[in-house]
């Protein structure tokens, strides 16, 4: 939200993922290295942890209260597709999935950095003995898995109110499901309605008036 206020939304896209990515380093590097070696359920709590300490954190920077992102306004408003109303920024958000999520599925299992990755997580020993050092690869692993958070939380922080990370994030106002959040999704709430009341005159139409 900081980086949206002073550079501007289209600019927080690219820059909050880099700087979180760059934060995943000195975690990994850090922290999480140290438990490779151990039982799973350590790095679990680790993490766990670690997301408690960042939240209070957080809090005590920029309080407990909501905080507002704006939408571009380029984005705003919605698109009629025969009986349909989508939200323009709800489209877009559809697109920025599947655009990452199918780059995330090529790289690793079209490159060999991806397959590297894969067999490393089965069979580390293996990997080693083949000369490959894992540690760079965990680390870039570790990269792109906040980074891509990091531009989850950028795009979605438009379309509701900004809570400190939490339990609470969802089903509240401002959260998943409020009221606020679907006029967010729905871009204008007098043009919601005009549009509502277009489609519901067509359906009238096509029924013969029953």
């Amino acid at each position: 939200l900081e980086v949206s206020k002073r550079l501007g939304f289209g600019a927080s896209v690219f820059i909050s993922p880099l700087l979180v990515a760059l934060l995943g380093i000195v975690f990994e590097r850090f922290l999480l290295r140290r438990f490779y070696s151990a039982d799973p359920i350590l790095s679990l709590l680790v993490t766990f942890g670690l997301a408690l300490v960042v939240e209070q954190f957080i809090r005590m920077v920029w309080g407990a209260a909501p905080l507002a992102a704006s939408m571009p306004a380029a984005l705003k408003g919605s698109v009629i597709a025969g009986d349909f109303l989508f939200s323009k920024y709800r489209l877009l958000l559809l697109a920025i999935v599947f655009v990452v999520m199918t780059a995330i599925w090529l790289l690793l299992h079209k490159t060999a950095f991806g397959r590297v990755v894969r067999a490393g997580v089965q069979r580390p020993d293996m990997v080693a003995v083949l000369g490959i050092r894992l540690a760079p690869y965990m680390t870039a692993i570790v990269m792109l898995g906040v980074g891509t958070a990091a531009l989850g939380g950028v795009v979605f922080s438009a379309t509701a109110l900004g809570h400190p990370p939490g339990p609470e994030a969802s089903g509240r106002p401002g959260g998943i499901g409020s009221s606020r959040s679907r006029r967010c999704w729905s871009g204008s709430p007098a043009r919601g309605r005009r549009a509502g009341a277009r489609m519901a005159a067509r359906r009238r139409r096509r029924t013969g008036g029953m």
